[in-house]
């Protein structure tokens, strides 16, 4: 028998060839099923809006609705709440695309006023919104006609003492105190991604330096602590 030439090998490969392939049908099944599981949980992250809630030490109060990633990638608005007990609720919105977006909200030494950091493509810019005067006209170029979609209050760019108070804002509150109060720069829902404090305090000092040259303030801005 065992000088049989066929001794050992199959007289069917059809019937080994179907018993393989039901052997490789179960981890077929398992990947593709883990496949879909793993596209719809991505579809479900794209879709998901999160709230972020940013509790001022003065005692006012912002609640800002980020949008989905899904709705960034097409071009989509950012509402900033903002709470104060003297003049009530108000909503700012903010545009919120994949490269123009808020990046933190902070507060001002006028309780009526409020600050937003925003990630204006290459540059920053700092919104002050100023909740004693109602929203005008903004000046023809200027970058908040791009950014702010809409606004019960005014709004303008931050000056000279408004940039001096986000950096040092940015320089002595600690990495978690940030991201309480800070807009994620991409959100996968267990995974988040935030802007780096170190680095925007290195791009506004550079910013500030080309802002303020020619009027020499460039050189009033606190230096670094470190």
């Amino acid at each position: 028998m065992q000088n049989d030439p066929n001794y050992g090998v199959s007289l069917c490969p059809e019937q080994d060839t179907q018993t393989q392939a039901k052997a490789l049908r179960p981890a077929f099944k398992l990947i593709v099923l883990g496949f879909v599981g793993l596209s719809f949980i991505m579809v479900l992250v794209t879709l998901v809006r999160r709230d972020v809630d940013v509790l001022f030490h003065n005692g006012n109060s912002a609640h800002i609705r980020v949008p989905s990633l899904f709705t960034q990638f097409l071009g989509s608005d950012c509402e900033i709440t903002y709470s104060q007990r003297d003049i009530g609720k108000g909503t700012v919105v903010l545009r919120h695309t994949l490269f123009e977006s808020p990046i933190i909200v902070a507060s001002a030494n006028d309780p009526k006023v409020f600050l937003c950091l925003y990630e204006f493509d290459v540059d920053l810019r700092l919104v002050k919104i100023d909740a004693k005067g109602p929203l005008r006209p903004f000046p023809q170029g200027s970058p908040l006609q791009t950014i702010v979609a809409a606004s019960p209050w005014k709004v303008e760019e931050g000056n000279v003492d408004d940039w001096k108070s986000i950096l040092t804002m940015l320089e002595e509150t600690s990495l978690d105190a940030f991201r309480r109060q800070s807009v994620p720069t991409l959100d996968l829902g267990m995974v988040r991604l935030y802007a780096r404090p170190e680095a925007l305090v290195q791009r506004i000092r550079a910013q500030m330096k080309v802002m303020y040259r020619s009027t020499g303030l460039d050189q009033s801005y606190p230096t670094s602590h470190t």
